[in-house]
C-alpha cells in the first residue's frame, strides 16, 4: 500500500534524472491521465507536491537561461570594459 502522494513524488525522480527528450513521453503519460490526477484522492493530497516539482523547474529553467544570456553577452561586457580585444567585423 503506498501514499497518495508516491505517484508524484515518484514522477518527480523520474523528471530530475531524464534528459528533456525523454521527458515528452512521461508528459504525454502524464497529459492522457490528467482526469485521474485531478481526481480528489491525488490531487488534494500532492497539490503541494506539485506546486514544489513546478516552482523547482522554474528556477531550474530561470537559471539556465541566465547562464546562456551570459554565456551570449559576456565576450561583449568585456568588450564594453576594454578587458577583450575588439571584434574584427
Amino acid at each position: 500500500m503506498c501514499t497518495p502522494t508516491m505517484p508524484v513524488v515518484l514522477l518527480g525522480d523520474i523528471f530530475d534524472a531524464l534528459t528533456l527528450d525523454r521527458c515528452e513521453t512521461l508528459f504525454a503519460f502524464v497529459e492522457n491521465g490528467v482526469n485521474t490526477w485531478r481526481e480528489e484522492m491525488f490531487f488534494s493530497a500532492c497539490k503541494n507536491n506539485l506546486l514544489r516539482m513546478c516552482n523547482g523547474k522554474m528556477e531550474f529553467n530561470t537559471i539556465c537561461f541566465l547562464k546562456a544570456v551570459m554565456m551570449l553577452y559576456f565576450p561583449v561586457i568585456l568588450v564594453l570594459l576594454g578587458f577583450w580585444p575588439m571584434y574584427i567585423m
